[in-house]
């Protein structure tokens, strides 16, 4: 049996450019066609984030996918990090305080970097596993959180997340 072989569509960076709008809008000429409100997905967004980047049409339809953003020009180039920093923008939780469920929901008080606030997490349900025993949590209203492996919490808030989180752990994200 043959292995499988797809052609991904990559933009060459020499025929492409990108450009933000007055409300802050990304857009994409490829040659003479114009797409407005374009949409970005990273492949890697926490460990490579200027390399194969998806750029979707403002419908969700893959226009092509970015390399890496080396061969952009310089405003282009700037226009998508600018975007890729406000879409992947996480907060880094330095502890956990408190854990308590009700109704479907979680309340977690938590420390970050900016300070100590509360947020509520669908049970068990915006949890994501990532490599090195790092913890992405989603809030309700679709803000993300990071929880290092290292992060001080009690066994009984490690509880919450249904699996063990051990610092130094290596349980591999699954998509």
């Amino acid at each position: 049996m043959r292995p499988l072989q797809i052609e991904l569509p990559y933009l060459n960076p020499s025929s492409i450019k990108f450009a933000t709008d007055t409300v802050g809008r990304l857009s994409l000429r490829v040659e003479e066609r114009l797409y407005l409100d374009v949409k970005l997905v990273c492949s890697h967004p926490l460990t490579k984030k200027s390399e194969l980047i998806s750029v979707m049409d403002s419908e969700g339809k893959e226009i092509g996918i970015l390399k890496n953003l080396e061969a952009l020009d310089a405003d282009s180039a700037a226009a998508i990090r600018k975007e890729l920093d406000h879409q992947y923008f996480f907060t880094y939780v330095t502890r956990i305080c408190s854990v308590s469920s009700g109704q479907g929901l979680s309340t977690v008080t938590i420390e970050t970097e900016r300070g100590t606030t509360e947020i509520y997490l669908k049970e068990r349900g915006n949890f994501r596993f990532l490599p090195g025993g790092t913890v992405l949590m989603t809030d309700v209203h679709g803000l993300k959180f990071l929880v290092d492996a290292n992060t001080q919490m009690s066994v009984a808030v490690r509880s919450v997340f249904g699996a063990e989180v051990k610092p130094d752990s290596s349980r591999e994200l699954s998509l």
